[in-house]
C-alpha cells in the first residue's frame, strides 16, 4: 500500500494493546487515529500510552468520522454486526477480531 491509511478501533480491551503495532507492521503507513470504548479510564490510558489522539465512548461517533479508511472491530463476536454494517455503509473497510 503506497498511501497512508487512517484507522479506527472499536473496543478498548486487551486486543487494543497490540493493535497499533500490528496494524503498522502489517500495513506500513497505517496510523491508528481513533479508539472507542465504554471503559473511560481504560480508553484514556490506551489513548495516552499508544498515542491515539481521538477517543470516543460511542462506536457510532468513531464510525461517523469521514477521515477513516478502516475500522477494526474488537468487541465480542455477537456485537460485530451493527458496527461492521455501519462502517461499510459509510464507505469504510472493516474487520473483526
Amino acid at each position: 500500500m503506497d498511501r497512508s491509511d487512517d484507522r479506527g478501533r472499536r473496543g478498548a480491551g486487551g486486543g487494543s494493546h497490540a493493535l497499533r503495532g500490528a496494524c503498522e507492521e502489517a500495513l506500513p503507513g497505517a496510523t491508528v487515529v481513533a479508539l472507542a470504548g465504554q471503559e473511560e479510564s481504560r480508553l484514556g490510558e490506551l489513548g495516552r500510552t499508544r498515542g491515539v489522539p481521538n477517543l470516543y465512548n460511542d462506536w457510532q461517533d468513531l464510525v461517523a468520522r469521514d477521515d477513516l479508511d478502516f475500522v477494526s472491530i474488537g468487541v465480542p463476536n455477537h456485537l460485530h454486526h451493527p458496527i461492521a454494517i455501519a462502517a461499510l455503509a459509510s464507505g469504510k473497510q472493516s474487520a473483526g477480531s
